[in-house]
């Protein structure tokens, strides 16, 4: 029973952090896309 509990814990921390990872991953193609975006502009000026 324990082993269960321990079992349930251990797959939702996995999927907490495969849930954080991607959102880094999100936040840093967003970050990248930005950062690209304002050389674009800076080179149109």
């Amino acid at each position: 029973m324990i082993f269960h509990i321990f079992k349930y814990q251990l797959r939702r921390l996995k999927e907490h952090y495969e849930f954080l990872i991607s959102s880094n991953v999100i936040a840093s193609v967003n970050i990248t896309y930005s950062i690209a975006e304002s050389i674009i502009a800076d080179k149109k000026i």
